[in-house]
């Protein structure tokens, strides 16, 4: 996520269109394959169904035919006569040698009118009808109608049936028996099927292939006995499509005999060559589409981004060029009047109020300034009169004294005249400590950096001041940060003076005894080192907390007040901050920050 803020408006627009476009198009390409698949399966569907039915017209076609022969036996004169008087001879030769090699005739059987078996060709028993008429369905159905035509089952598979009344040519007189031919459904008959509709198709006697024409493995969806019970718990269902693969598809429907009753599956196979054609097709083509229209918006938003990001480019470079050289008089030429075009507009105005209170402010800080020096000036007189003219008085008085006695040539006992001239040289070296530390407040500070350790820094200074807090009855405690970085510019002298103020501060704080703990530490995210100095002496009263730093201020009578200003600058030329905490009559916290790493100026 903070790599994505970090890119430009154009990569995050370019980025969003490109997942939008991602997401959206992948949606889209779902939507139309899903369609698609159905559609494809409907199209499917309805040629399957077409085919199942054309191949159903075929079988009922060879039903047709086979009557119809049937038919034309059974209406002819010479077997309405055989009928009535059985003879064999012409039987031979007018029924066994011509009808089954002319018309393909499987099975003949002829029945008398009380429906005794008169004449029969082929394996009777294969086509399991009985010898009674109380087990014959086919030639019940003969007598109940004029003709009859279905599937039977036999031991060899299913096979065509087809019988008639025997009746005269001119259908004159009474019926005179039952005329019936079966031709079996082999494999060589499944394929003239095959030839008139172009597919393949098997016939099933419930479990298992009795004959089909489809050469080779076929991968049919399940077993055939869960095919055949599927479709007779759906009696509703005349078909059952199946599409277990892209190869092949299967339509099932069950077979049933003259009486009803069922008796095995038709199965008709198609090819599904053209479907994952188109499939693939479909695919490639949208892929491509899909590849096609993403270019072609994307050049369309890069041209579009172009002349909306190239005024916004020239607000950027204007407030880039602006940071850079802090010149407030540069403006930005966007030359459109869109809406980028008005904050352009709007920005060089908020440029011009900027510049106008930028010189006001100038101005104004300028008078500030004049005003603080001056008061400074004031001030800094005042204290140095204030500090100067004590020592001052008494040398005065001192050397008036002296003056007057010389005068009058008096005799001045040699104590008392070593007493005045020492008091004199005393003053005026006071005075003359005041005006150095003036100078060292007022004179810019030179400073000689180098690598400290800090801990090392700190023992050293106080190792000057143990034994003085030890006879003023001040344990010093010491709690220094092992392993505390280096501070890498830093001025030992300047610093340790910083230092011993501070904890001469305290010493004075505490009169009567206590306790100085000084610590380190080093503050990681900040990179800086902490030195901590606390006491607990009398403290600060509150009013005296934003004075401290500030030049001749001191609530010591022989304290100058400059001290903690100087100390306040060499902390300052170091880059670092000295901070403060204090509750009267609890003690004091003085915090020295100082830089691990950064350079600071080499003066202030």
């Amino acid at each position: 996520m903070r790599r994505f803020r970090a890119f430009s408006i154009r990569t995050k627009f370019i980025l969003a269109f490109i997942i939008n476009s991602i997401f959206i198009g992948s949606i889209i390409l779902i939507l139309m394959y899903i369609m698609l698949n159905k559609g494809l399966d409907r199209i499917e569907n309805y040629y399957l169904e077409n085919e199942y039915h054309s191949v159903q017209s075929a079988i009922n076609n060879e039903l047709d035919i086979l009557l119809r022969n049937a038919k034309d036996g059974a209406y002819w004169d010479d077997i309405y006569n055989y009928a009535t008087a059985p003879n064999d001879a012409w039987a031979k030769s007018n029924v066994t040698d011509w009808i089954p090699k002319n018309f393909g005739i499987d099975l003949i059987l002829i029945f008398d009118v009380k429906d005794n078996l008169i004449y029969q060709y082929g394996n009777f028993e294969e086509f399991q009808i009985g010898m009674d008429s109380s087990s014959r369905p086919l030639i019940k159905s003969a007598v109940k109608s004029k003709e009859i035509r279905g599937l039977s089952s036999t031991s060899k598979g299913l096979a065509y049936v087809a019988g008639s009344p025997i009746m005269r040519t001119d259908e004159s007189g009474p019926r005179n028996g039952t005329y019936l031919y079966a031709k079996l459904i082999n494999k060589a008959r499944l394929e003239k099927i095959k030839n008139l509709t172009g597919m393949d198709l098997s016939i099933i006697n419930k479990i298992e292939v009795v004959n089909s024409t489809a050469v080779g493995y076929i991968d049919r969806p399940k077993s055939l006995n869960d095919i055949y019970n599927n479709l007779k718990d759906k009696q509703s269902h005349k078909f059952n499509i199946y599409k277990p693969n892209y190869q092949s598809a299967f339509v099932y429907s069950i077979l049933k005999d003259i009486d009803g009753k069922d008796i095995g599956m038709l199965e008709v196979i198609r090819p599904r060559k053209t479907i994952p054609l188109v499939r693939d097709f479909f695919i490639q083509s949208s892929i491509w589409i899909f590849i096609f229209v993403i270019l072609a918006t994307l050049l369309t938003i890069l041209a579009i981004t172009g002349f909306i990001l190239k005024p916004i480019g020239v607000l950027k470079k204007t407030i880039g060029e602006i940071q850079r050289t802090k010149n407030t008089l540069t403006r930005a030429v966007v030359n459109s009047e869109d809406e980028i075009g008005i904050l352009a507009k709007e920005f060089n105005n908020m440029l011009d109020t900027l510049n106008k209170s930028q010189n006001d402010l100038i101005e104004t800080q300028n008078n500030l300034i004049k005003a603080e020096r001056m008061s400074a000036l004031a001030e800094l007189a005042m204290g140095t009169v204030h500090q100067i003219n004590n020592p001052l008085s008494i040398v005065m008085g001192r050397v008036q004294m002296l003056q007057r006695l010389l005068i009058y040539k008096a005799s001045i006992p040699m104590p008392d005249l070593d007493r005045d001239l020492k008091v004199i040289e005393e003053q005026t070296q006071r005075a003359v400590q005041i005006t150095n530390s003036l100078l060292r407040y007022a004179a810019p500070i030179t400073f000689r950096f180098e690598r400290c350790a800090i801990n090392k820094l700190l023992k050293d200074t106080i190792g000057l001041i143990k034994k003085q807090f030890e006879e003023e009855n001040i344990n010093i405690a010491e709690n220094l940060k092992t392993n505390l970085p280096y501070v890498e510019y830093c001025d030992h002298r300047q610093m340790q003076d910083v230092f011993m103020n501070i904890i001469t501060n305290a010493r004075q704080a505490m009169p009567g005894g206590g306790k100085l703990e000084i610590s380190t530490d080093y503050d990681e995210k900040e990179d800086m080192v902490y030195i901590k100095l606390t006491d607990n002496g009398c403290g600060i009263p509150g009013e005296h907390m934003d004075k401290l730093f500030t030049p001749f201020f001191s609530t010591r009578a022989d304290g100058n007040g400059l001290g903690l200003a100087i100390s306040y600058n060499i902390v300052k030329g170091h880059r670092g901050k000295i901070e403060v905490e204090s509750k009267l009559g609890v003690g004091s916290v003085f915090i020295v920050k100082l830089p691990a790493g950064q350079k600071p100026g080499e003066k202030v």
